[in-house]
This record gives structure tokens, C-alpha cells and sequence, in this order.
């Protein structure tokens, strides 16, 4: 599961972010339980995960773009 999320946010990441937000949010709640409840191969996909997406925001930013709160909740 998460080595295909990291797969598809490597490709496509702005279809990511342009998810419902309800479904953006279960992605990203998704993420974070990764994070801190499985092992460490799906730690590393999760931050993986985490600095695709934050790459591309940061990028998109960088182009004028409006910035995404996407990666919000992984600023605490």
C-alpha cells in the first residue's frame, strides 16, 4: 500500500493535490499512521511519501503558485 502511494505521489503529484479534501485527508492521515504504527521499511515510504509531496509544493510555491497547506499537519 504505501510503496504504491509513494509511487503515485512520485508521478503525480499534482493530482495529489488536487484530491477532494476529504480524501487528501485520509491520505495524509494514511501517512502519518505509517509513520509511527508499522516497521521501518514503511517509515522510510512514509518519509518518501512526505518529501515527494513537500517537493513539489515547495516548487509550485517557487512558480507563484498559491501556497498548498498539504504538508501542514507534518510542520508540528
Amino acid at each position: 500500500y504505501f510503496k504504491m502511494i509513494t509511487f503515485v505521489c512520485e508521478i503525480y503529484p499534482k493530482k495529489i493535490c488536487e484530491l477532494p479534501p476529504e480524501l487528501l485527508q485520509q491520505l495524509m492521515a494514511s501517512v502519518e499512521l505509517g509513520l509511527f504504527s508499522f516497521g521501518h521499511e514503511i517509515t522510510i515510504l512514509c518519509c518518501d511519501i512526505i518529501q515527494v509531496m513537500a517537493k513539489h509544493v515547495y516548487s509550485e510555491a517557487q512558480k507563484g503558485q498559491q501556497k498548498n497547506q498539504l504538508m501542514a499537519p507534518f510542520m508540528n
